[in-house]
């Protein structure tokens, strides 16, 4: 058997075009983000978080919590309800079916 001596070029090509391409990534992700990075210092940061802690939470005029007050993700007892409803809608499928 004859050994190759030099075969490496075009793997060694690829791992170059490879680490350039995660490079450009990197710094492009990092542009889009450096500037408000700067302009935040850390005493700036802590600022902000208090201040949006300190704001009151915006309400309807009949009381019950406006849009901006809903959580994103639903209760846990609406979660938990959901649940239930869904495990007896499948007993009951299942029980049909026997």
């Amino acid at each position: 058997m004859r050994s190759r001596s030099g075969g490496g070029s075009f793997g060694f090509i690829v791992l170059l075009i490879a680490g350039a391409i995660v490079v450009i990534l990197t710094l492009r992700s990092w542009i889009a983000v450096a500037p408000t990075a700067v302009e935040l210092s850390p005493a700036q940061q802590i600022q902000r978080q208090q201040d949006q802690a300190s704001q009151p939470v915006e309400t309807m005029p009949s009381g019950s919590p406006g849009p901006a007050a809903r959580p994103f993700s639903p209760s846990v007892t609406e979660m938990q309800a959901a649940t239930d409803a869904h495990s007896q809608a499948v007993q009951q499928a299942s029980a049909g079916t026997e």
